[in-house]
């Protein structure tokens, strides 16, 4: 953002489209999802991540909305670099509004040491959902510093604004 791109951010839409199909989130995974009156999305969360076909049926149900939404609101902005923050690259058909696609990777044990409180094996449950875009034109790999990464992130917008100024 502080280059001058809009962001969109898929896990944000994600949970307020959550919230906006609470009942049918309810009537398809029970009552023990909710903490309160909210969604317990840590809890919900752990059970589809264990459970390939319980994630399924919340992608079935979530997808379509958030793909909407994200087409909405890059729509929105004509004249400036949208940039997606997304795990769910081809699930979510992001390709029909990209140009350009950025992978950022990182090892298993630094993701893990950054994801406090995750162990191995959930990460690995999460990363066997959430499989890489089918193809990309930039790769950053981020097993080093913010600073590092924040290099490597601006030589990246330094080529797509190129690409996208001509």
């Amino acid at each position: 953002q502080r280059w001058g791109a809009a962001v969109i951010d898929a896990d944000r839409i994600g949970h307020q489209m959550l919230e906006l199909r609470k009942k049918d989130a309810v009537q398809l995974f029970g009552k023990g999802i909710l903490k309160g009156s909210r969604i317990n999305r840590k809890m919900l969360g752990e059970r589809c991540f264990s459970h390939p076909e319980e994630m399924r049926l919340l992608n079935t149900l979530l997808h379509p909305l958030m793909i909407q939404e994200m087409m909405r609101q890059s729509s929105r902005w004509k004249k400036r670099i949208v940039v997606i923050d997304a795990a769910l690259y081809d699930e979510l058909q992001l390709s029909a509004i990209s140009d350009a696609v950025v992978l950022v990777r990182a090892k298993k044990d630094i993701v893990c040491r950054r994801m406090k409180g995750m162990n191995a094996e959930q990460l690995d449950k999460i990363r066997n959902l959430q499989r890489e875009p089918s193809s990309f034109d930039f790769c950053i790999q981020n097993n080093g510093s913010r600073k590092l990464l924040e290099e490597a992130a601006r030589a990246v917008w330094r080529n797509v604004f190129d690409h996208c100024a001509d």
